[in-house]
Parts: C-alpha cells; structure tokens; sequence
C-alpha cells in the first residue's frame, strides 16, 4: 500500500514491489505529490524512477541512511562539491550500508565494502571520494558522540591499476593521419618534434607520448623540513612546473582532499590548515615499495 514519509523538508512517496519489499518513488515537496507518484509506481501505470527505501531507525537506533540526510544539510559546501557528496551518497554509500544501525558498524564493515568495490573494478578516484564521504560522516557522528570511535579511519583500499597508455606505431599514425586537416597534422607533428626532437611522426617510431604530472610526488619535492601550509603549496608547485596547466588554478584547500583520500595527516590549527612532509614522503615510499594506498 502506498503511503509517505517525511524526509527533511520534502516528502518520500513509498510503496511495495512485486517481492514486498519496501521502495521509494522519489522525493517531493509536498505530502500530496508523494502519495500520488507511490500510487503511480506502485501499479505500474506509468515508469517512475524508483530507489529501495531505507528504513530510519531499527529498534529504535538510527540508520546510516536517516544519519547521512540529518548530517549532509548541515554541511556547508560549495556548489560542486555538494554534487559530488551527494552522488556519492546516493548511488553508492545508501545502497550499499545505508540499512545497518549506525552504531553497528564497525571497521570490518568498512573494509569488506572497500573489497567489493575493488573486485568490482571501481576506479581509485571514485574509491577516494567514497573514503573521503565516509570518513567525514562518521567523525563527525563521533564528534557528536553519536558512535564511539571512526570505523572508517585506517582503512585502506588498493584500486585496480589503470591500464598504461601505448603510443601510436607509425602504421596507426599514418591512419589517423587521413582523417586530419593539414593545418592539424603539422600542430601534431611540430609538438611531437618539440617533446622529442628528432622523431619523426612518419618514420616507424612511435609517436612521443606526454606523461602527465603526480600531483603527490611534485608535492613531495617542494616541501622542505617543516610542516607548510597548503595555501603556500599551489605557488610552490607552480613554480616547479609553470608549464602545467592544472597548478595555474589549484588552490591550497582543494589538497585537503588529497592527503584525505592518500592518507595524509593534516592539522587546522586557527582555520589554517597545515601538512607534514613526513607523512607525504612516507605515503611515497609506501606507494614506491607496492603497498596499499589509502
């Protein structure tokens, strides 16, 4: 039977399937409106867009889920980010632990989750962005003595490597080459000639391939022996590479995220946050030796 549930400000239309399991029709800004789209999915008139529906509390304890809609709204973000929190929200942590009581879960949980996602192929970006949401939802839950400690924090996932790029043979550049303005052509070859002078695009050496920057290990080279600020590490790295276009933008607190998902402490002391080279150069090291990245 359908019926609604009031969710924040807005309102969750919820019915049954086939299997009796509760689900959602999505969220509406009013009761009404719930109610007629739960009807709607609930017999099957018309496609709607539907979620499995979370319950809020279980004997009387609060659900990751019903946590995660209390804690998300209180956290002020910028635009983009907001997005990307709640992507991830959605799509992956709710589905995946949004059920358990939110004391219950414990490390282990964690970390057999991080091992789905791996055996699954999840990319190391995505990994780190669900890291990053999780850990934050839960200290701050920890903070609210809410749970007795962080069961995210120490975890460690390995990303499935990505797979190396290949430059092109001469054959494949002849190839490309057909489908290409004469103007484009000579853009290409006198780019090639200046990244690696004396290949020729047409002879049977491959074309030169530009290797992109690690982000952490340019961090390492210019960080001295005291801890910094990591509002003065974007014009130290530009100064590094001025050529790189990624350092001409970035800015001190978007390395927060960084060091969040790579396992590097960091400290905010009065709203100044600050990075030990010794915590970078160790997460170096452990990644030279093949060790699992955080």
């Amino acid at each position: 039977m359908a019926s609604t549930r009031k969710r924040g400000t807005k309102y969750m239309g919820l019915y049954r399937d086939a299997d009796g399991n509760q689900r959602s029709a999505g969220s509406y800004p009013t009761q009404k409106a719930a109610k007629a789209a739960a009807v709607l999915a609930e017999a099957g008139v018309m496609p709607v867009k539907t979620e499995a529906a979370m319950p809020a509390k279980i004997r009387g304890k609060a659900t990751v889920a019903s946590y995660a809609m209390e804690w998300f709204p209180a956290h002020p973000m910028a635009p983009h980010t907001a997005y990307v929190y709640e992507q991830v929200l959605r799509k992956h942590i709710i589905p995946a632990v949004g059920g358990r009581v939110l004391a219950d879960v414990t490390s282990a949980d964690i970390r057999a989750y991080f091992r789905t996602l791996e055996k699954a192929g999840t990319s190391k970006a995505l990994l780190a962005k669900i890291k990053t949401v999780l850990s934050r939802m839960f200290q701050t839950a920890c903070e609210d003595r809410r749970i007795p400690y962080n069961p995210v924090r120490g975890v460690k996932f390995q990303a499935v490597p990505p797979k190396r790029r290949r430059a092109l043979t001469a054959d494949e550049w002849r190839r490309v080459r057909k489908y290409l303005t004469n103007a484009a052509a000579d853009v290409i070859a006198r780019a090639v000639a200046k990244v690696a002078p004396g290949t020729s695009v047409e002879s049977s050496a491959p074309v030169a391939a530009i290797e992109a920057r690690d982000l952490l290990a340019d961090i390492g080279q210019v960080l001295g022996d005291r801890r910094a600020k990591l509002a003065d590490l974007p014009a130290r790295l530009r100064k590094l590479a001025p050529g790189w276009g990624e350092y001409r933008t970035l800015a001190g607190v978007q390395l927060r995220d960084l060091f969040d998902a790579e396992g590097v402490r960091t400290t905010n002391t009065g709203n100044v946050l600050r990075v030990y080279p010794a915590d970078v150069r160790r997460v170096l090291a452990e990644r030279s030796a093949g060790g699992e990245v955080r």
